[in-house]
């Protein structure tokens, strides 16, 4: 990871999507959007609250995407434990939105 001129400890996030693409339904898009990034464009967000960085394990499989879902507990994908080793956490400050969207029947 390499700090950037405009990183502010107080404000940068790290958005991640561990169920992105085929796996959980619009859960890139969501990530992408909290990110700062227009979903359908990537172009950044205009809103004033800046972009973040951002991190998504997408399914891209033609079909059966939800063989790939790992359960949150179980993630330790190297990138995502690297990213979250070199940012301090501070427990009291952290912030854990979990979204589930229900499925079309």
């Amino acid at each position: 990871m390499e700090a950037q001129a405009t990183d502010n400890p107080q404000t940068q996030k790290i958005v991640l999507a561990i169920h992105g693409g085929g796996i959980g339904r619009e859960t890139s898009e969501v990530a992408l959007a909290v990110a700062g990034y227009h979903p359908a464009t990537l172009a950044q967000s205009t809103d004033g609250l800046g972009v973040h960085d951002l991190w998504i394990f997408e399914g891209l499989l033609p079909r059966d995407n939800g063989d790939l879902q790992v359960t949150s507990t179980n993630y330790d994908e190297l990138t995502v434990a690297g990213i979250s080793a070199q940012v301090a956490i501070d427990p009291e400050q952290m912030e854990v939105i979990q979204l589930t969207f229900a499925t079309e029947s």
